[in-house]
């Protein structure tokens, strides 16, 4: 329905000839149905009521002249939208060419600058009906659903659920450790663009150019019947992913430098992320620390992590398909097991006696020599570790004003870390708990039962064992 703002001057005097007619006619007598004329003339001309009564004032007060000009509304001015909507795009366009992320209220200020007054709401509503659209699409691996991948996932959620006790809490200590990393460039991966031309393409410099790796383990634990959560004592290290030796230094400063020159003795490839700049060696190096941490701290915990092959250096390493048949020789015979020569691959490879079959890691050698369990998460579910939401609110604090500078950025890294609270981490673990309970309600219990069909009780460690051996577990 029109508003009057909208009616030219003859549908204007159409309306007025209407109503007129109508009075002198006495016509509201044959509807009665209508409780006053205005709105038999509403219901004839097509227009609202309010229109009616706005036009006869406008005769009244004006005559015919006053049909002419453009009535107004009570409230809020209108706004000028299609000036309002065309300086929206150029702070758009200018925000995305600095490599800046643009949210509504700055948005709003922008224009308060330059003289337009629009309401959030309504300047979200106009800058779509503009083309100028602010998201991004979810994104998910399909490998997710994969039926080894779900294997794992009913193996790990068996182990871990049977470390929740009355109210979910932990039996044990729970740790979360991870690894990652923030560009010099990051910034949000959501901002205003103009899509008016079907492009709605962005300028940045986000995941290229410098960074800093970053590696920090969360603990879960009680006191009494009360949650506390934390990051673990110097546990937080991160470092300049371009230096190397004595040059390579801990921003947190929690006595951990000789640990940060460690993390740079190693080769960079400041291309890649802190998988190009992290190695084994260097994870069981900090790994260590992390345990005797934990042992004098908290006692005896549960540690999650997932697996990185650099979590995952095996000790007791056999051949697989992927080698060449002359190593898996090499190999029989360094371990003393005979093979016929004319073995293939698939004879020789069945000759590996079974203890070989279990994966064993140095990182389960590590922590349980400071009478800690390690259970590794199945592979593409970081919903399932709290930390990775920690990392989130950690980078994104940082993306909303991102650093120019490494020093700024490291700075900015510190500042951020220090601000997790252990409110943001409990609530990091009920998001995680939510998923936990979502996929476990839709696991096959053939998945986790034992050879009777019974629920299996194993020993958590001969849990973390089959769910460690991640690869082998695909395969087959």
């Amino acid at each position: 329905m029109p508003s009057e703002n909208e009616l030219s001057p003859d549908v204007r005097r159409v309306i007025l000839a209407v109503s007129d007619f109508f009075e002198r006619n006495e016509v509201k007598r044959f509807f009665p149905r209508f409780k006053r004329m205005r709105e038999l003339v509403a219901a004839a001309t097509g227009v609202s009521s309010m229109s009616v009564v706005r036009i006869r004032k406008l005769f009244r007060e004006g005559g015919e002249s006053a049909l002419e000009t453009r009535g107004t509304r009570p409230g809020r001015p209108r706004q000028d939208t299609e000036n309002a909507m065309a300086a929206s795009r150029e702070i758009v366009r200018e925000y995305n060419h600095g490599r800046r992320p643009l949210s509504i209220p700055m948005l709003v200020d922008e224009l308060k600058l330059l003289g337009f007054d629009i309401k959030p709401r309504t300047l979200a509503k106009r800058l779509q009906e503009a083309g100028i659209l602010y998201g991004q699409g979810n994104k998910r691996n399909f490998m997710h659903e994969a039926s080894g991948i779900v294997k794992l996932r009913a193996r790990y959620l068996e182990a871990k659920l049977r470390n929740r006790r009355k109210h979910n809490l932990p039996q044990l200590p729970e740790v979360f450790l991870d690894e990652t990393y923030c560009n010099l460039y990051h910034t949000r991966s959501k901002t205003w663009l103009d899509h008016s031309d079907g492009a709605g393409y962005r300028d940045t410099d986000a995941g290229r150019g410098k960074r800093f790796c970053i590696v920090g383990a969360g603990v879960y634990w009680t006191q009494g019947d009360v949650l506390r959560a934390e990051f673990v004592e110097q546990s937080l290290v991160a470092w300049d992913s371009t230096k190397k030796g004595k040059k390579c230094h801990n921003v947190f400063h929690e006595g951990g430098e000789d640990l940060a020159t460690h993390m740079g003795t190693g080769e960079t490839d400041v291309t890649r992320d802190y998988h190009g700049n992290f190695t084994a060696e260097l994870f069981e190096f900090w790994f260590k620390k992390l345990c005797q941490t934990l042992h004098t701290r908290y006692g005896p915990c549960l540690i999650h992590m997932d697996g990185a092959s650099y979590h995952k250096r095996r000790r007791n390493r056999r051949p697989t398909v992927v080698d060449k048949v002359a190593t898996i020789k090499a190999w029989l015979t360094d371990h003393d097991v005979s093979f016929l020569p004319s073995d293939k691959k698939h004879q020789l490879l069945a000759r590996i006696p079974a203890e070989y079959h279990q994966p064993r890691f140095f990182s389960q050698d590590i922590a349980e020599a400071c009478d800690h369990k390690v259970i590794f998460t199945p592979p593409y579910h970081p919903e399932l570790e709290p930390i990775e939401t920690i990392w989130a609110v950690i980078k994104n604090r940082i993306a909303a004003k991102p650093a120019r500078t490494m020093t700024e950025l490291g700075t900015k890294i510190v500042e951020s870390c220090g601000l997790v609270t252990s409110k943001t981490w409990l609530g990091a673990r009920k998001r995680a708990m939510r998923k936990e309970d979502e996929y476990w309600a839709s696991v096959d219990s053939d998945l986790v039962a034992d050879d009777n069909g019974n629920p299996s009780l194993d020993d958590v460690a001969e849990t973390d064992v089959m769910v460690a051996d991640t690869e082998d577990a695909i395969l087959e």
